[in-house]
């Protein structure tokens, strides 16, 4: 499995307009669900992605978000797009970054990342499994003085406790855009 993200919908939509905008650049594999990309130019997305595996979409009309995510971005998303990709390479990252911002685009929508993004390369002194409260505070603040720069809106939500925080990250198209571009670009496994 690849990575994953979600798509915070402020209005409903219906399976049939999610349909119609993957249909401008992928077909539909034998699931419903499961896309291969045809044309990447039909979503404004340069660069090599033929490499990418299969992409999976689905309409959740019944989402439920959680208090802190509704409280960090002002508003309670009424449904949401999964979008996943079945493998795990850069083109595959790619991939679902542009098809998330297609979408946050079309829909005036947020991308929930499903995770916090790490815009450096991972410090060694730092374990990745159970890091310390200070190395995680390290962490964060690295994270948020680098992302910063980026233009568009950027929303962190703690969806651990207080003393064993877990942030993942929600943004606007115009920060997913600028995003793409950056050199440590990945989404999410």
């Amino acid at each position: 499995m690849g990575p994953v993200a979600s798509v915070l919908l402020r209005n409903p939509v219906s399976d049939a307009q999610v349909d119609r905008l993957m249909r401008t650049g992928f077909r539909v594999c034998a699931h419903r669900d499961e896309w291969v990309l045809e044309d990447p130019a039909a979503l404004g997305i340069s660069g090599d992605v033929s490499d990418a595996g299969l992409v999976g979409v689905s309409v959740r009309q019944d989402y439920s978000a959680h208090e802190r995510l509704v409280e960090a971005i002002g508003f309670r998303p009424v449904a949401a797009i999964g979008a996943w990709m079945a493998c795990n390479g850069d083109a595959d990252h790619r991939l679902l970054g542009h098809l998330c911002l297609a979408f946050a685009l079309e829909f005036d929508a947020l991308v929930e990342f499903g995770g916090a993004l790490t815009p450096f390369a991972w410090p060694a002194h730092i374990p990745n499994v159970n890091p310390s409260r200070e190395q995680r505070a390290e962490i964060a603040q690295r994270t948020s003085h680098a992302l910063r720069r980026l233009p568009g809106r950027l929303y962190a939500v703690n969806h651990g406790s207080r003393s064993r925080p877990r942030e993942s990250h929600v943004c606007d198209a115009e920060f997913l855009d600028a995003w793409l571009r950056h050199p440590r670009f990945r989404m999410i496994k």
